[in-house]
Parts: C-alpha cells; sequence; structure tokens
C-alpha cells in the first residue's frame, strides 16, 4: 500500500483482485434462497435432515457473497485513487521540488536520498557493481561480505564461527582490495549477477519514483521505484492508500559527515537494515537462515496446547 501524494511513479496493481459482480450475485441468490427455503420448511414444522445443513450453507454463501462485494468496493475505490499526470502537471510537479510539504528537507537535492536511490538501483540493473558499492553503507556492505564468506566458507576453510581470519576477510570484501585468491573479483562477479538478475527489468523509461519522504527509523528512510502504468508513462498522483505492485524498495541512511548529511543505500527490498550476525540478519520474511535458527520452529508443541 502507497499512502500519501505521490507524483512520477505510483502505479495500481491490475485489477485482478477483484472478481466479476454477476458471479457474486448468483452465489449470494443461491445463500439467500437456501436460508428461505429453510425458513419455509420450519415454519411448516416438517424439518427434514438436510433442513440444518441448508440453513449452514446458505448462511455461508450469502456471507461468502457479501464479504467478495465489499472486498471489490475497497479494491476499486484503492485504484480510483491515482489518476495519471499530464505532461504539463509533471513539469509543474518537478518544479515545487522542496515546497512540497510531504519531502521537506533535502529529499530532492543532487546528493539527496532520491538521487542516491535512483543511481544504486541503475548501477546494479546494469551490472556497474563497484560503482553501486560506493554508495552502500558501511553495514550492507559488511552485511553483505559476511553473507558471501558465510555461504563460500567451506570452499574458504573458514570455520563455522566468525574467526579472526573472516573478519580479515570481510574487511577486503568491504574495501574491494586485491588478494592474493582473488577473493574480491569472484565475490564482485557472483554479487553483480545476483543484483543484476534481480532487478532485471528495471528502466528509467518504464518505472517513476516516490516523490514523499518516507522516514521509516532513525536515520533511515525508504524509497520506491514503481512501475508506471502504460495509460500513464508521466506518472501518476496518489492522494489515498492504493494498492500498488511492481515495487523496488530501496532503504536510505543518513550520514552526519563534518555537519553536512550523507545519503547512502542501506538495503534494497529488506523492511529494515539488515544485522551484521553470522550468518547476516536481512529481515525478510520466510528467511530460510533465519527460519533455521529459529528456536521456535523445532520445538515441539507443549503438551495439550493448539
Amino acid at each position: 500500500m502507497a499512502d500519501g501524494v505521490e507524483v512520477l511513479g505510483e502505479r495500481l496493481t491490475k485489477p485482478v483482485a477483484t472478481i466479476r459482480l454477476g458471479p457474486l450475485l448468483v452465489t449470494g441468490a443461491l445463500g439467500l434462497a437456501l436460508v428461505v427455503a429453510h425458513i419455509v420448511v420450519e415454519l411448516e414444522g416438517d424439518a427434514p435432515a438436510l433442513s440444518g445443513l441448508m440453513l449452514e450453507v446458505g448462511a455461508g454463501l450469502l456471507l461468502f457473497a457479501v464479504l467478495l462485494v465489499v472486498q471489490n468496493r475497497l479494491v476499486e475505490r484503492a485504484i480510483s485513487a491515482a489518476r495519471g499526470l499530464t505532461p504539463d502537471e509533471l513539469v509543474s510537479k518537478q518544479a515545487e521540488g522542496e515546497a512540497n510539504p510531504l519531502t521537506p528537507g533535502d529529499f530532492h537535492a543532487d546528493l539527496g536520498p532520491l538521487a542516491v536511490a535512483g543511481a544504486v538501483v541503475r548501477d546494479l540493473a546494469d551490472g556497474a557493481f563497484r560503482d553501486a558499492w560506493l554508495l552502500f553503507d558501511p553495514n550492507l556492505r559488511r552485511c553483505r561480505a559476511m553473507a558471501w564468506l558465510y555461504n563460500n566458507r567451506a570452499q574458504l576453510g573458514l570455520p563455522e564461527q566468525f574467526s579472526a581470519e573472516a573478519e580479515e576477510l570481510v574487511d577486503v570484501l568491504m574495501e574491494l582490495r586485491d588478494h592474493p585468491s582473488g577473493l574480491a573479483d569472484h565475490f564482485i562477479e557472483i554479487e553483480a549477477r545476483q543484483y543484476a538478475e534481480g532487478l532485471a527489468g528495471y528502466n528509467d523509461d518504464l518505472y517513476g519514483w516516490s516523490q514523499r519522504r518516507r522516514i521509516v527509523g532513525p536515520m533511515h528512510e525508504m524509497v520506491l521505484a514503481i512501475r508506471l502504468p502504460s495509460d500513464a508513462p508521466h506518472g501518476i498522483l496518489v492522494d489515498r492508500p492504493t494498492i500498488v505492485s511492481d515495487t523496488i524498495k530501496v532503504l536510505v541512511s543518513a550520514h552526519v559527515v563534518s555537519d553536512r548529511v550523507l545519503y547512502l543505500v542501506a538495503g534494497i527490498n529488506y523492511e529494515a537494515a539488515p544485522l551484521p550476525t553470522w550468518p547476516p540478519t536481512w529481515w525478510a520474511i520466510d528467511d530460510p537462515v533465519a527460519a533455521a535458527a529459529h528456536p521456535g520452529i523445532a520445538a515441539r508443541p507443549v503438551e495439550g496446547g493448539r
């Protein structure tokens, strides 16, 4: 869901989430007929064995139809919350810049969150991993390095537990330094391919960027790139919570350096900044590594519990 005023890039999900009204009306009518039939049979005093089943099935069908009609209306209202921007409106919105109350401060600055997020996504999609790596914040670089080393610990002869040797190799990868084993080159090759595959559909002509600030935690904000619908190539304007899809989420962190704010990317498609554990914690739903380490996954249920 997207909320607030957005320009240059909030797209709506295709209306496949809705169901045609006709079948819902037929389902509701059938459910109502079964309920009425049950009432008639009960009033006549001749209640067959299936009378109770008729009531349960009829009430269930009627409730099912009503709930889906309500859901369809909510989806339709969300879809109608956005409209495409005309070229003139696009120019006007771009001219607003920092005057937009939803994007205070340096959001649109040359090295602000929007510019940094866009540069990193473009570089990664194009395979320019080294350029993007320079705009990863230290925590993300450390986590990516630790994850790669953890996944290759057997080939590298690293122990199961984090060690001083692993720490030394983390430093090599964070700085992409030359190493006798060619470690950094292998790391760059794998990481570049993974990011390029993950962002393969990105194109500046097809995506637009959200234009309001989303502060998601201390010194962190989320910037969205959203695939634009074909009938709104200049972007769309959203003024209420709206269903969106095909979204790239870029987590941007702020760092105060010599009284100036430096923005770097803290994660791509993460809900929060990763933690440099061994292996790293990515805060991704259904992360298999996190699931394997969760004590409740393998725990046996308490006797008598549900």
